[in-house]
Formats: C-alpha cells, sequence, structure tokens
C-alpha cells in the first residue's frame, strides 16, 4: 500500500497547508474490493450511520450532487455529540472520474471547512480510501486540542464500515 501523504497529494488543498488550519484524518483502509464497488458505497450517506457504527449521521435529498445540502452530526445519541450540533454543508465534489466525494461548510468569518473521501484504485482490484478534514483558523486550533481524537475515529470507523461493506457486497 502506498504510504498515506503520498495518496493525499489527490487532496487539492494538501499541497498548500498552512499553519492557519488544522487536519484531521482517518486511518487510510485498504479495501479487497473493486473502485466501483467501494465508490457505489461511499455514495451510500443515508448509510453512513450503519457504516460509522453510529459515530456519523448523515443525510442529503437524493443522490449526492455538487450544491446539494448535506447533514452531518457526530456521536448523535452520546454525551461527546453535544459538542458536534448537526452541520449543515454544501456538497463540493462529486468526481465520478476520480472517485472523490468532498463537502465544505462556511465558518463565522468566511473561512471555509473542507472534507474529501478520496478512492484509489490499485492494480490487483482492491481499493485505497482517504478521508481527510481541513478546518481552518481558530475554531481549527480549538477543534485540534478538544475533539481530534473523536473525529479521527470517526472518519477511521466509517472508512472500516465502508470496507465491511463493500468486502462483504463482493462476496455476495
Amino acid at each position: 500500500m502506498k504510504s498515506f501523504q503520498v495518496s493525499m497529494d489527490h487532496m487539492p488543498w494538501v499541497s498548500s497547508r498552512t499553519n492557519h488550519a488544522k487536519y484531521f484524518f482517518g486511518n487510510p483502509v485498504l479495501i479487497h474490493a473493486s473502485l466501483d464497488t467501494v465508490w457505489e458505497i461511499v455514495k451510500d450517506i443515508e448509510n453512513y450511520t450503519i457504516y460509522s457504527k453510529g459515530k456519523i449521521t448523515a443525510h442529503v435529498d437524493g443522490i449526492p450532487e455538487v450544491n446539494k445540502t448535506i447533514s452531518l452530526a457526530l456521536y448523535q445519541n452520546k454525551m461527546i455529540g453535544n459538542f458536534f450540533p448537526v452541520s449543515h454543508e454544501r456538497i463540493s465534489i462529486v468526481d465520478e472520474k476520480n472517485k472523490i466525494i468532498g463537502w465544505e461548510r462556511i465558518l463565522s468569518g468566511g473561512a471555509i471547512t473542507e472534507r474529501y473521501q478520496v478512492l484509489e484504485e490499485l492494480k490487483d482490484g482492491k481499493t485505497n480510501s482517504y478521508i481527510a478534514l481541513k478546518i481552518p483558523g481558530a475554531v481549527g486550533f480549538f477543534t485540534n486540542l478538544t475533539l481530534k481524537k473523536w473525529i479521527n475515529e470517526a472518519f477511521t470507523e466509517i472508512n472500516l464500515g465502508i470496507k465491511e461493506a463493500a468486502e462483504k457486497k463482493l462476496k455476495q
């Protein structure tokens, strides 16, 4: 498997990292399923609660498309969830060719968060999956200090759930 940092080059903002933003990552996951199978599951936003074992809840009306609103919450029905209010974000990319989905949210003061999931096709019919979030400014600084562990854990959990769903689908 390629290193996480090398594959993160696919994310538009990684090459322009600044000290004014904090980055959150789920553990990258090697999935024993085709890129198309994994992509289908990644776009199944209504099942993020299942894939993440309740750590991420998401809703979008219909299929994910650029400029649609996606509503997200972390750890609903858990005490830590009180620190993660429902966030209404704008889908910024659904790249069918490169298998990238992302959304953003404008914070007070005009700063923009960016979240991407990137899939990478491997030659042996397997897929790497990466999830990352950029939170700029003071919000990113304080989020990093207080909630980083839970954000990274939620991203890792959904990545593992997507892996499980894709590999299960392959066996059917």
